[in-house]
């Protein structure tokens, strides 16, 4: 009898605290819920996608509805942290060994998502995605097991739809965590699955534009522009410059030469070279495609495959550049000049709530660096996370075009929490 009060003692705990970490980002959600950036012309009479198809379809559906946004919010926030009980629960997440841990971590992940927008989404997707494939072991019959199956594809196509510049990673995460390190799935189910998650997303993206009218906006110019005007003032090589010229010329502002592109190239990110900056007036060297500009971005694109075919080491070489600023992407948490926010009760109680994030933050505890020195000094390091996260680094400096941690910051945090998975996973099936 003393036993069986002690399990329930432990399960009303462990329920208190996962109330208490749902009620600190309800307040979150209450003082800061809001459309994800960009819901205002998402949401207009044409909606336009940008890096995939979810967030316009999200504005067109929720539009500018406060309400509707927050209660979407906590709808997710909730499944966020059902997914995270059952991976703790199920044996994964072994590297948080104590409950101050795991409190500690579900709450930097759920404040995580709600301070990042599309990133933010896309991660909680990936974690509810990866819940729910571990959970295809433990359903009693057949088509329990393939709707947590098909569940997790689904949600998996839709965190590939918020981050399509990031598919290669996001591929890889399910190999290697779901195949090779906790052999969650067989090489054919895992084959099946990433399979599925595609159909999912593809069908998610016809959906958009052939129903909801979702036009396309080629944000895929952004990677394209910053590339050839790096290369054109950064680059030593005289030839390799005079073709992203050419390739940029097409592009300028009236009243703009090449000059004013180098006037306005920072290595942090290409926003300048689109809305200036306070040294021009913000007056921008470049003109970007627009929506039914089809042709112009063909031409575009064309150059700069062509570029990258032709000089290769100049486009490598310009791309190292930014391995400094991807190694050391921060400002999750960081986004208003002011630490406490003393508008309301409200807003001064949400910032207390946050502020140990805010200073972890400042320290760049949140990026590659940061998280090198944390897994240096808890001893967790391994090959499988370091190959990990190098494919990460390479993906991230393909299409690196801003410094953002939030970019990075989610895959970072779960290949860390299921890279200690090996040894238990492996005796739980030696025990079975």
């Amino acid at each position: 009898m003393m036993q069986k009060n002690t399990k329930v003692t432990t399960q009303l705990f462990k329920l208190r605290i996962y109330l208490f970490i749902l009620s600190l980002c309800t307040l979150t959600i209450l003082q800061e819920g809001k459309p994800i950036e960009g819901a205002n012309f998402y949401s207009d009479l044409h909606p336009i996608d940008w890096w995939g198809s979810v967030t316009p379809i999200l504005g067109k559906l929720l539009k500018s509805n406060l309400f509707a946004w927050k209660f979407f919010y906590f709808c997710v926030l909730f499944l966020l942290i059902l997914a995270f009980k059952s991976l703790l629960e199920n044996g994964y997440f072994q590297i948080l060994n104590n409950k101050i841990y795991a409190t500690l971590v579900l709450f930097l992940i759920c404040q995580f998502f709600l301070a990042n927008g599309r990133d933010g989404l896309a991660f909680a997707f990936i974690l509810i995605s990866t819940s729910l494939l571990t959970n295809t072991k433990n359903g009693k019959h057949n088509y329990i097991r393939r709707f947590y199956f098909l569940s997790a594809s689904f949600f998996l196509g839709l965190a590939i739809q918020l981050k399509t510049a990031y598919v290669i990673t996001v591929l890889f995460y399910i190999i290697l965590f779901g195949y090779k390190k906790n052999k969650i799935l067989n090489k054919m189910s895992i084959s099946l699955f990433i399979i599925s998650a595609t159909f999912f997303s593809l069908l998610i993206n016809f959906s958009s534009q052939n129903l909801a009218k979702i036009k396309p906006s080629y944000p895929e110019q952004q990677v394209m522009f910053y590339d050839l005007t790096s290369v054109y003032c950064w680059s030593p090589d005289n030839s390799a410059r005079a073709a992203s010229k050419s390739a940029l010329e097409p592009f300028l502002q009236r009243g703009k030469d090449s000059q004013n592109l180098c006037e306005n190239l920072v290595s942090y990110g290409w926003d300048t070279l689109r809305i200036g900056n306070d040294r021009n007036n913000f007056s921008p060297p470049l003109k970007i495609v627009q929506i039914d500009e089809s042709a112009k971005f063909e031409n575009l694109r064309k150059s700069w495959v062509n570029f990258i075919i032709k000089y290769p080491q100049n486009y490598i070489k310009t791309k190292l550049i930014f391995v400094g600023e991807i190694i050391s992407m921060g400002n999750i948490f960081n986004r208003n000049s002011s630490w406490v926010e003393f508008q309301s009760p409200l807003s001064i109680l949400n910032s207390l709530v946050k502020l140990p994030l805010l200073i972890l933050d400042k320290l760049y505890l949140f990026t590659i660096l940061g998280f090198l020195l944390i897994i240096w000094f808890i001893k967790k390091f391994n090959m499988d996370l370091s190959i990990f996260i190098l494919v990460l680094l390479l993906n991230s400096t393909i299409v690196y075009v801003a410094n953002n941690g939030r970019y990075l910051f989610g895959f970072l945090l779960l290949a860390t929490l299921l890279t200690e998975n090996q040894k238990s996973i492996s005796s739980i099936n030696e025990k079975v």
